[in-house]
């Protein structure tokens, strides 16, 4: 059994952004303000998980969604177009 790949994500830099902020508004640099972001890398390695020793499915669900608003069917349409 092999889990999904680990990824990175993304988190705004704080420090980075403020600094944008004071030099649009502050210094009179403008009116719009970047928001600087930082690559977040995974907790859990591809490694970590894939030796765990699980050799069998753990869980599975199912959902019948028929009978869901509109707009939830189409948010799970989108979702699983993913």
């Amino acid at each position: 059994m092999q889990f999904n790949q680990s990824a990175s994500g993304h988190k705004i830099d704080l420090e980075q952004t403020y600094k944008n902020l004071q030099t649009s508004f502050l210094d009179g640099g403008g009116n719009v303000v970047d928001i600087a972001m930082a690559t977040v890398t995974s907790e859990i390695s591809n490694e970590a998980t894939n030796n765990l020793g699980i050799t069998e499915l753990v869980g599975e669900g199912h959902s019948n969604f028929s009978l869901s608003p509109k707009n939830r069917i189409h948010n799970i349409g989108v979702g699983a177009a993913a």
